[in-house]
């Protein structure tokens, strides 16, 4: 088993339960589906020491109320605490660890160069 299945391994067995964590944000994508709902996509870097290079985590939110106020209100860089739940996809025959977002706080917005949040 190599270093990236034991990493999977080791967050699936918090699949299915609610887990908490804090991070800072890629850039928000909001998506409209042909049938109208909506979802909103990030990633955030995470990594087990300092000296580690970052792995990134696909988040989605899937309530299209909370995906809407998210995309509006984090930007980039923002710092936000995230609760919800790990889910393992499976898309042409590749395996993806995702985090289904089911709530989230706003911690810190990255400054605009002007000074405004």
């Amino acid at each position: 088993m190599n270093e990236i299945e034991a990493k999977k391994n080791r967050l699936m067995k918090f699949a299915d339960r609610l887990v908490t964590f804090e991070g800072w944000i890629s850039s928000v994508e909001f998506v409209v589906k042909d049938d109208g709902s909506c979802y909103a996509k990030f990633s955030i870097p995470f990594k087990q020491k300092k000296e580690d290079e970052p792995e990134w985590m696909n988040c989605y939110i899937y309530s299209s109320l909370l995906a809407d106020k998210f995309s509006t209100d984090c930007k980039k860089g923002a710092r936000v605490w995230l609760q919800g739940i790990f889910k393992e996809t499976e898309r042409e025959g590749n395996k993806y660890l995702n985090f289904i977002v089911k709530n989230y706080l706003l911690m810190e917005n990255p400054k605009s160069k002007d000074g405004d949040v």
